[in-house]
């Protein structure tokens, strides 16, 4: 498999990172960057005017008294360039960040992967879309031949697979895109040294007494004769990432196209980390001021932890269709992790027919359309008590103390719908009734004794009952102290215990 480079800069980074493209359009023309009283950045309106990198603030204002100059915001730099990375993550996980404004991706297995090249710049310009930064790619089979060609002027060829075009490219390039060649800059320009071609073509020996063994191991690095020392960009533990669009958003849809965006990137970072989650948090923030709102939060989770964004996608926008929007929306923001470990592929020939996948996917649905509360699971506690014992939770919460009921021991004889709390049942001719209708006994009794240790005994008979349209419930009384002639246990005809419904059978 042969190597081959991607590289990605990013020329307007510094000026993306202070001005969002949603403030260009009411900015002056002309912007630059500034660190430490000089100009570190200049847009191409800035440039037509002579302003250039490295120039005094004060010479650039006396320049153009319209320039708008700002304070480099190195953090929220990192930001932007690590999103793109994040976005990249999907492509291959071999990438690498030598300098602030430059990716460099390492895509000769990507290549096979996506059926080609051209198959494999679509799916980086895809990821790409819809970033608030502009990117310039190259591609060539050394990692700082591909640099030099994202540096190279427009009208450069950047794209070039074998090591004949790469030479041909590089030898027509002038040798101070070469960070190790500026300080020699006087000595080449008394050769009339102009390009990466003619600083090859100078005796090496003299080359190397003069400028040092790093300028000729940068050449050699360049044009692929010597690897380059590359150290891998490693994701973080959490993902964190936020988008301002270029346009305040006012309806769901337009949320959930950019919403969208991000969570490409949250699944490039799990495809990065090998992991899942199970949870993440969608912030909506607005217009800031007097008049302005704070911003406000969207949970959602699913009930298994995934990696796989159509996944993903089906809950969000379930979930996006029942948040209401308050205001304009000028920066969405989607956060996760730390990622779980994903489980082992299976190592049988067939699926698992016991796969619960789709089972699961209709229960994420189902919470993101109805909300947590109103899809719940049973978590049987370990009491005897039917109304501690039977106890509900949301599907979005793992129980805690869940035990097998009914306890060992105890009969199976539970009903599936269990009242909230007990009903009196009237009594006619000594026995319950329900609706003025005595109720038939079909089994029973079931004694129980309990909470004892609570110092409050509860000591009741249990029956199954039917009535008279042939449904079944299970029905109680406190237990009485004696028994009469001829009475089943539990319905003594000297107990006044009032009898009570708990629950009904299918």
């Amino acid at each position: 498999m042969k190597a081959l480079w991607l590289a990605l800069r990013m020329p307007t980074l510094g000026i993306d990172a202070v001005w969002s493209r949603r403030l260009r359009s009411a900015l002056p023309e002309a912007l630059a960057v500034q660190e430490q009283n000089r100009i570190w950045q200049v847009n191409p309106a800035a440039e037509r005017l002579g302003i250039a990198i490295g120039m005094r603030t004060a010479d650039a204002r006396a320049r153009s008294p319209s320039l708008l100059m700002a304070e480099r915001q190195p953090a929220r730099e990192r930001e932007l360039a690590e999103a793109v990375a994040l976005a990249m993550q999907a492509v291959t996980p071999q990438l690498a960040w030598p300098a602030d404004d430059l990716l460099l991706l390492e895509v000769g297995g990507s290549v096979r992967l996506f059926g080609g090249v051209r198959p494999l710049i679509r799916e980086v310009r895809h990821g790409l879309a819809g970033q608030p930064l502009d990117t310039v790619m190259a591609l060539a089979p050394s990692a700082r031949g591909a640099a030099l060609l994202g540096r190279a002027r427009r009208g450069a060829r950047r794209r070039v697979l074998s090591q004949a075009s790469l030479r041909r490219e590089l030898d027509r390039l002038p040798w101070d895109l070469l960070p190790e060649a500026l300080p020699h800059a006087e000595w080449l320009d008394n050769l009339g040294c102009r390009t990466l071609g003619g600083l090859g073509r100078l005796p090496q020996a003299g080359l190397r007494r003069r400028a040092g063994e790093e300028l000729l191991q940068a050449l050699e690095e360049a044009y692929g004769a010597r690897p380059q020392p590359l150290a891998w960009w490693q994701p973080p533990a959490h993902f964190r990432q936020r988008f301002e669009p270029f346009y305040p958003l006012l309806e769901v849809p337009q949320v959930l196209e950019v919403a969208g965006l991000l969570l490409r990137q949250l699944c490039a970072w799990l495809a990065a980390r090998h992991g899942r989650v199970g949870r993440c948090v969608l912030g909506f923030h607005y217009e800031s001021g007097r008049a302005g709102r704070p911003p406000d939060h969207l949970p959602v989770a699913l009930a298994e932890p995934d990696w796989q964004f159509d996944a993903w996608w089906r809950v969000l926008a379930e979930a996006l269709q029942r948040h209401a929007l308050p205001a304009p929306v000028i920066a969405l923001e989607l956060s996760a992790g730390p990622a779980l470990a994903r489980p082992k592929p299976s190592e049988t020939l067939f699926a698992d027919p016991a796969d619960d996948r789709d089972a699961l996917a209709l229960l994420d649905l189902l919470v993101a359309r109805l909300g947590a509360p109103a899809v719940r699971q049973p978590a049987p506690q370990p009491d005897y008590r039917p109304e501690r014992a039977n106890v509900w939770l949301p599907v979005s919460e793992a129980p805690h103390g869940v035990a097998v009921f009914p306890p060992p021991g105890m009969p199976a004889r539970r009903p599936p719908w269990l009242l909230d709390a007990p009903q009196p049942l009237s009594v006619v001719a000594g026995r319950p009734a329900r609706e003025g209708v005595p109720l038939r006994l079909l089994a029973g009794p079931e004694r129980l004794e309990t909470a004892w240790w609570e110092g409050r005994l509860q000591a009741r008979d249990y029956f199954v009952a039917q009535d008279a349209n042939g449904d079944r419930c299970w029905i109680f009384r406190e237990r009485g102290t004696s028994v009469g002639r001829g009475s089943a246990p539990g319905m003594e005809e000297n107990d006044a215990s009032p009898w009570w419904l708990h629950g009904w059978f299918g």
